[in-house]
């Protein structure tokens, strides 16, 4: 069943949940769905923040404003 939550803006349902993300480290941290590699970066440093210009998600090169939508590796 998939959880809902209502946007009192347009009263469209949204859906919410995490994705869980694995790091080059091997840690594994859940964030809220639809978190951007550039928000995660900023959480951990902000000199990271600055000096990061794209992520990996699963090996694959995306930009750091997509939003995460699943579980994946993050490089």
């Amino acid at each position: 069943m998939t959880d809902f939550k209502y946007s009192l803006s347009n009263l469209k349902p949204v859906e919410s949940g995490k994705v869980a993300l694995t790091f080059p480290d091997g840690a594994k941290r859940e964030f809220p769905k639809n978190i951007t590699g550039l928000e995660i970066a900023k959480g951990i440093s902000p000199s990271l923040a600055k000096r990061t210009v794209a992520m990996a998600l699963d090996g694959t090169v995306v930009d750091l404003a997509d939003p995460i939508e699943h579980d994946a590796k993050i490089e």
